[in-house]
């Protein structure tokens, strides 16, 4: 094995992993999006679903920052992997909470709705704090401020 097999192989290696983030990241927005419509299709114009609609503005809007920071290769493989760890806790707090909302909508309990919600807030707030170093200053605060206003109804 020669000095050029090393590198077409480590180059493959990137290309690959590269491919999988890609993949990944497409997989997110996939299911950003469709929370976002969900959410939207849900709320309609009453203010009962607010908190929902903030919550998964301020995860796409974060998300999206993160995508063009990692397309930039302005992230490490180590940092990726936690947000997309993050992001999967806070997608699993957003099904519930749409599983509580159906619910909820059906007449069942407003405070098992109002308990989703406050998981599902719970999950982005560290998902805002990880991507605070490609987020700017003015960015991580607005977001935080639509977090903060996203409560209970």
């Amino acid at each position: 094995m020669n000095i050029d097999d090393i590198e077409n192989w480590a180059r493959d290696e990137r290309r690959e992993r590269r491919r999988y983030l890609m993949s990944r990241i497409a997989h997110y927005a996939i299911w950003t999006a469709l929370g976002l419509a969900i959410m939207y299709f849900m709320s309609g114009c009453a203010t009962t679903y607010k908190t929902a609609v903030l919550l998964t503005e301020a995860e796409d809007s974060a998300m999206k920052v993160w995508a063009a920071a990692h397309n930039n290769h302005q992230t490490t493989a180590e940092f990726d992997l936690k947000v997309m760890a993050a992001h999967a806790r806070f997608n699993e707090a957003k099904a519930v909470a749409l599983v509580a909302l159906k619910a909820y909508k059906a007449g069942g309990d407003k405070n098992a709705y109002i308990m989703a919600l406050e998981a599902a807030r719970a999950a982005v707030g560290p998902l805002l704090d990880l991507l605070l170093p490609v987020l700017s200053p003015n960015q991580y605060q607005t977001l935080r401020t639509s977090v903060s206003l996203a409560t209970h109804p």
